[in-house]
């Protein structure tokens, strides 16, 4: 894991540390708040791309709004770590988000939506979260997230989860089904 470059960026909830890795095949984005080096029980939120609702502003997910409310939690908090993902439709890329879409609409969760078009129901992989909170010297993590095998993968890489925080599902008020994050 390579670090590219750092910057600050501003966003309606305030001013992030942005760090470029690269690990060889593809990039990842650590935001960051406060002095993380060292730190136990940062808050953490790892975030995949999405295509449909980062780009387009698609109400189907509600993946916008984890990461408004990832950045509002640690803006708050005043010290935090959002790892930012390469990893569109859960790790299989748009063209199986865009299959599965219709399949999802007709009832059946994310997962399945995917399976039922030929792709793994959750092809994500963590490891570059791992070297990214090695790089940061991250003692342990209070975890964002609804999805339990974010929090197994972390511990099995020895990175101590002190605490889960659930995101809330926003999406759902609007009808639309989301199955983890």
């Amino acid at each position: 894991m390579i670090l590219l470059a750092q910057d600050s960026i501003s966003t309606r909830h305030g001013t992030f540390r942005e760090s470029l890795f690269y690990n060889g095949l593809s990039q990842s984005v650590a935001l960051t708040v406060g002095e993380i080096a060292g730190a136990s029980r940062l808050l953490c939120r790892i975030h995949s791309s999405c295509l449909s609702a980062h780009g387009f502003g698609s109400i189907s997910c509600d993946c916008s709004a984890q990461m408004d409310h990832a950045q509002a939690e640690v803006v708050r908090a005043g010290r935090g770590i959002i790892v930012w993902l390469e990893q569109e439709g859960r790790g299989n890329g748009h063209l199986a988000k865009m299959l599965a879409e219709p399949v999802k609409r007709r009832g059946l969760p994310q997962g399945a939506a995917y399976e039922a078009v030929g792709f793994q129901a959750d092809a994500r992989g963590y490891t570059d979260v791992v070297e990214i909170l090695r790089h940061f010297k991250v003692v342990s993590v209070a975890l964002l997230t609804n999805n339990p095998l974010k929090r197994a993968f972390l511990e099995k890489s020895g990175i101590t989860v002190s605490d889960v925080f659930r995101v809330p599902r926003r999406a759902e008020s609007k009808g639309v089904r989301c199955d983890f994050s």
